[in-house]
């Protein structure tokens, strides 16, 4: 936010003072454009450089320190369930959650794992680590409750609805490594007034149960920050340093799934023959 603040006003300034390459008008305006912007960018990188190198201010870590205070209470049920639910409500919008809300929660994250991870080197125990909340305690809930069990369904419908069944096999490999696009987009969740409900409602529901059942120490509190596309129950198995109910809370989630989006997905599925027939019978 700091940044573009700076980059508008910049580029304002240096375009309403004529501090820009002018071209003749003979230039076509995609190029000339271009041109026009070669100061101000200039300009930018000098102000962002000497703050960030000349004057040794890093922004980002100085803002996350102020933030530190308040967003240190965050670490609670109640907070994570939230994230969840805006998170999953972005993405049936068509917009990617995670790295929307991770605007605002990777300022601590990061912090907080890595604390993790100093106080079990230090010999504390797993289950007494300061933080429940880590940067992939969401991997072992959203997707396999969401997707995992869309996935499956659309197998089981291939027989009504032929086309669902290469979608699913070019689907299946990505989903196991948390790569869903091919889902949300291609069959699509996204926008999908029978599915909103169930993806929304289910991102909430198992996230605050893996939260839940993490800080009581069923789900081994995460002290290694492994990459996020780790498929689900070895993440959770590995992220805590051997927790077999890392890999157990996967699949209660992914059984919570297949209930809660079953009689939603029945009403997709009614409603995709219905205008396949339809489509059959104008044809």
């Amino acid at each position: 936010m700091i940044a573009g603040a700076i980059a508008i006003n910049v580029i304002d300034f240096c375009y309403k003072k004529h501090i820009v390459i002018k071209l003749p008008d003979t230039v076509p305006p995609a190029i000339a454009n271009s041109f026009s912007a070669i100061i101000p960018y200039f300009f930018i990188t000098l102000i962002c450089w000497g703050v960030r190198t000349l004057a040794g201010i890093n922004i980002p870590e100085l803002v996350g320190q102020m933030l530190l205070p308040v967003l240190g209470k965050a670490d609670n049920v109640f907070v994570y369930t939230l994230q969840q639910f805006f998170s999953a409500l972005l993405w049936t919008c068509g917009l990617h959650g995670d790295n929307i809300t991770g605007a605002v929660i990777n300022t601590f994250l990061p912090t907080w794992i890595a604390e993790n991870n100093a106080a079990f080197m230090a010999g504390t125990a797993v289950a007494d680590l300061p933080y429940v909340w880590t940067p992939n305690l969401c991997r072992l809930s959203q997707w396999v409750s969401t997707c995992w069990p869309i996935l499956v369904y659309m197998f089981m419908s291939s027989k009504k609805l032929p086309h669902l069944k290469p979608l699913g096999i070019i689907a299946a490999p990505s989903a196991i490594f948390c790569i869903v696009e091919p889902i949300m987009f291609g069959l699509p969740v996204v926008m999908n007034g029978f599915l909103l409900i169930p993806f929304v409602l289910t991102h909430c529901l198992t996230g605050a149960l893996t939260y839940w059942l993490t800080a009581i120490g069923f789900v081994g509190k995460m002290y290694l920050n492994l990459p996020w596309a780790t498929p689900s129950p070895l993440l959770g198995y590995l992220a805590a340093g051997g927790s077999v109910g890392g890999i157990i809370v996967v699949f209660i989630n992914f059984a919570i799934g297949m209930v809660i989006f079953y009689p939603f997905w029945k009403a997709y599925e009614k409603s995709e023959v219905a205008k396949m027939e339809a489509e059959a019978v104008e044809a």
